[in-house]
């Protein structure tokens, strides 16, 4: 888990330096681990897991319109995940959004969720 998580930091910090390649293959590796998250936590919820790839979509958006906010100096896997826990899925109707970057794993395991709660407002946890 930490070479992924040092080699999406080199991609970011080679795509904010304007290197177009890195952009496309730091997107590439995320988008599985997304998707999967996104799955996990729609049928978790009860929710048709079709929908994830609208989260992703959603998800990924906002990582390129936030991405000059992101601290060169940071690990981007964090801030990443910030960006997946607050978005909220468009068509996939109300939902509890969760994510655990966990260190005291041996595996170092990142993931986030999405819960129904059945009522208009979002919740984070």
């Amino acid at each position: 888990m930490r070479e992924r998580e040092d080699e999406w930091t080199g991609l970011m910090r080679s795509a904010i330096s304007g290197d177009d390649a890195a952009y496309h293959r730091l997107l590439k590796a995320v988008t599985p681990v997304l998707r999967a998250a996104a799955r996990r936590g729609l049928a978790r919820a009860g929710q048709p897991v079709d929908q994830s790839e609208d989260i992703v979509q959603d998800i990924l958006l906002a990582v390129h319109l936030k991405r000059h906010t992101w601290d060169a100096n940071a690990p981007f896997a964090p801030w990443l995940f910030a960006i997946a826990r607050n978005r909220r899925p468009h068509q996939a109707g109300p939902f509890v959004v969760t994510f655990a970057h966990t260190r005291s794993q041996p595996s170092n395991s990142f993931g986030f969720s999405y819960y129904y709660k059945g009522s208009r407002q979002i919740t984070k946890t």
